[in-house]
């Protein structure tokens, strides 16, 4: 899908493309949706993560009108982005920050 984003470029990206009109302000929270059937044709599970909610579609163009479409940044995108070994590297360093009571938080000693 190709995106542009105000006054920029515009840009490809992976995402979905949800039934849901999408209100000011949620940006960014996150899209359950429930599937039909799991792997292998047996029942799914009752909830999973679709992704984060980018925005309302429109359709190509500065639609008037709401389309009642929205764009989904897929949670595996998400998953990729957290475990780039760099990332993880830093969660590593300030979880041992924190074991180490150096975490930069005001505490009570």
């Amino acid at each position: 899908m190709h995106i542009r984003f105000e006054n920029g470029p515009e840009l490809r990206m992976r995402l979905y493309l949800i039934e849901l009109l999408s209100g000011g302000g949620v940006s960014g929270s996150p899209v359950f949706a429930r599937p039909r059937v799991g792997q292998g044709g047996g029942p799914g599970p009752s909830i999973a993560l679709l992704g984060t909610l980018v925005g309302p579609w429109d359709g190509g163009a500065r639609a008037e009108e709401p389309t009642g479409l929205a764009k989904v940044l897929p949670a595996q995108l998400l998953k990729d982005l957290l475990f780039q070994e760099e990332e993880a590297e830093k969660r590593r360093d300030a979880e041992q920050r924190h074991i180490d009571g150096d975490d930069g938080w005001l505490t009570d000693r």
